[in-house]
């Protein structure tokens, strides 16, 4: 998308830099992301993520990145804006930072606390999968885009610089995701981030009937639709039907395992069966720190943030350090439900 312009105002260059999918017939996901120039001379990018294709060759299946258009023709970036932490948003931060070692990052709370993590995680599997040069990440990089990172600690208007202005607040995803608005040359262009409107046990979706004012006059809406295609069933029957068939794996005396595609929803479900009665275990290295973050301060940055129930916390057995208690477990042949996320059970 070129330049966007009404007669009053001032002039706004929105570019899609991602994230329809591959047209190579394989499965996988996408990656997001959008480039915003200003007319007062401010570059600024949402998102910047990384994603794959799975491909069928003559040896089986394979998997390549999927990245966002290049924006390496940029003589600068002055800000990265980020609506969450998952890797088709977020994973190729840490290339632009280095890339653009001026620009500044803008995040929730949570999110930056969350990214350490999900960023080492995904270099691990950019050597796995061989394109380790697109995930550059380290602690020594981890340290130097702390330190040009503003971190937003509550919903609201940020002014940065020449006339702009960003709005932060939650969109009910994940913790400390977020929908961006940015004015600027006076227009509003607003970015939604991957949108949820049902209620988890760690987090209150967002309100269709409760739009807030900052996104009712925009000029401009990008909009996430992911599952735009399908239908989808209300998530308490989801979580009824999945709850039934743990417990009554359970009453046969046998092994549950529940592998969530992030740690966040490794929590998510861990909680849903301690609310059903269930006493799961919850294994891996990304929900062990999903679980921390979610315990301390730097877990909450707005209303939607759900404090967890302590009597649901006591239900749930974390098995995060890699010992024997797991193996200890399947010995016993004791009846157990397990909760873990994809890549990472110990």
């Amino acid at each position: 998308m070129g330049g966007y312009n009404k007669e009053e105002g001032g002039r706004v260059k929105v570019t899609i830099l991602g994230a329809c999918p591959g047209k190579s017939g394989g499965s996988g996901f996408s990656a997001s992301g959008n480039l915003l120039q200003t007319e007062q001379g401010v570059t600024m990018v949402v998102d910047y993520g990384i994603g794959y294709e799975r491909l069928k060759d003559s040896s089986g299946n394979t998997q390549r990145a999927v990245t966002p258009k290049s924006v390496s023709n940029l003589e600068k970036i002055d800000y990265i804006l980020l609506t969450h932490r998952h890797n088709d948003h977020s994973g190729m931060v840490p290339w632009l930072m280095k890339k653009f070692p001026k620009a500044t990052l803008i995040t929730t709370l949570p999110t930056f606390h969350f990214l350490g993590s999900s960023w080492s995680d995904l270099a691990r599997m950019a050597r796995i999968f061989d394109y380790p040069g697109l995930v550059p990440y380290d602690i020594a990089l981890h340290e130097d885009i702390r330190k040009r990172t503003i971190l937003v600690t509550r919903p609201g208007w940020m002014h940065l610089e020449r006339g702009v202005r960003v709005y932060f607040n939650s969109n009910g995803h994940t913790r400390g995701s977020a929908y961006i608005v940015v004015e600027a040359d006076g227009k509003r262009v607003g970015f939604s981030g991957d949108v949820s409107t049902s209620d988890t046990p760690t987090l209150a979706g967002m309100s269709p009937w409760n739009v807030p004012p900052e996104i009712r006059g925009l000029d401009l809406l990008f909009l996430e639709s992911t599952h735009g295609n399908r239908n989808i069933e209300p998530r308490h029957l989801v979580v009824d039907y999945m709850n039934d068939v743990v417990k009554h794996t359970l009453r046969r005396g046998g092994l549950s395992l529940a592998i969530a595609l992030g740690g966040d929803r490794a929590i998510d479900i861990a909680l849903d069966q301690a609310q059903s009665g269930i006493k799961p275990c919850l294994d891996g290295g990304l929900p062990g720190h999903a679980w921390e973050v979610y315990h301390s301060p730097e877990g909450y940055w707005c209303p939607n943030d759900v404090r967890i129930n302590p009597e649901l916390s006591e239900r749930v057995t974390p098995l995060f350090e890699r010992n024997n208690a797991l193996e200890s477990m399947l010995r016993s042949g004791n009846a157990y439900s397990v909760v873990a996320s994809a890549g990472s059970l110990q």
